[in-house]
């Protein structure tokens, strides 16, 4: 999730209506937040998705005919458990290429990375409901594919795909990076750190869609697989309380939260502590 474009979108919304409301703003207005503020669509030419031959381009149907597309990175370690990706909001299978690589790498997992509708090499107009179906499909198309169940590894807005996969599907482990606990907390604090002062009284009111797809504290309540959720400290546009919260819910047994000291967001480093930390947790379970 880029801070900057977001709130380009939700800043400039949010003067506007404040302006036209003038009083209602000052008893703390309500603002509706929808898809259009929450989904940033980053494309990619298809000529790109073929420009890869270490890499294995695959092409899923969606429930309407809508097709997404992805690579899969060989691992190295043929038996081991294939990883499924998530990306954040406004990012491309391209440019989760090298933590792909990276779990290919250190684990040994082949690595499947794959667009939402609308984002990079896939077809169709963004979508957060169809978002959560597609993946589904994803993951039954790689599990039939690995013949085994799938680690999940989700980044920011990509937590709640890979969430909502991880209550429907069964998973080898959960991976989480950057989690928001809610659509509720998310905003409020995106409002307080980035809005003027004389905005803070505005109510973000998430639409359904939007309230259903973030609030992961009530959703991961049901997950029962290992779970690891990472979370950077300097992380400004999801401060990492929500992140232990997230981790705190879960429903699993074996759980772990991992703080990576001095990461903002949406930054993935793992040639650190941290990734360490997600070598040894991954290799345990």
């Amino acid at each position: 999730m880029r801070p900057s474009r977001i709130l380009a979108r939700l800043g400039m919304t949010l003067t506007v209506l404040a302006a036209v409301a003038g009083t209602a703003l000052a008893a703390g207005a309500p603002i509706p937040i929808g898809e259009a503020f929450v989904l940033y669509p980053r494309r990619v030419p298809v000529a790109a998705w073929r420009a890869r031959p270490e890499l294995r381009p695959f092409v899923v149907r969606a429930r309407n005919g809508t097709q997404l597309r992805g690579w899969i990175v060989p691992g190295s370690r043929p038996n081991a458990p294939w990883t499924l990706t998530f990306t954040g909001n406004a990012g491309t299978a391209q440019s989760m290429l090298g933590i792909g690589m990276w779990f290919a790498r250190r684990t040994g997992s082949t690595t499947v990375l794959w667009d939402y509708r609308g984002f990079g090499f896939s077809d169709g107009r963004p979508s957060i409901a169809a978002t959560r179906d597609d993946a589904l499909r994803v993951y039954d198309a790689m599990r039939a594919r690995s013949g085994g169940n799938l680690v999940l590894y989700g980044n920011s807005f990509g937590t709640t795909i890979a969430t909502r996969v991880a209550t429907a599907r069964p998973v080898r482990a959960l991976v989480l990076h950057a989690a928001p606990s809610s659509a509720t907390e998310l905003f409020g604090a995106f409002r307080d750190r980035y809005l003027p002062p004389f905005m803070r009284r505005l109510r973000p009111i998430p639409t359904p869609a939007v309230r259903e797809d973030f609030d992961l504290v009530r959703e991961i309540r049901t997950v029962r697989a290992p779970t690891i959720v990472l979370h950077g400290t300097a992380d400004a546009t999801i401060p990492i309380a929500e992140g232990r919260a997230v981790e705190a819910a879960s429903g699993a047994a074996v759980k772990r939260f991992v703080a990576l000291p001095g990461v903002p967001h949406p930054v993935i480093d793992y040639g650190t502590p941290g990734g360490d930390a997600l070598v040894a947790f991954l290799a345990a379970i």
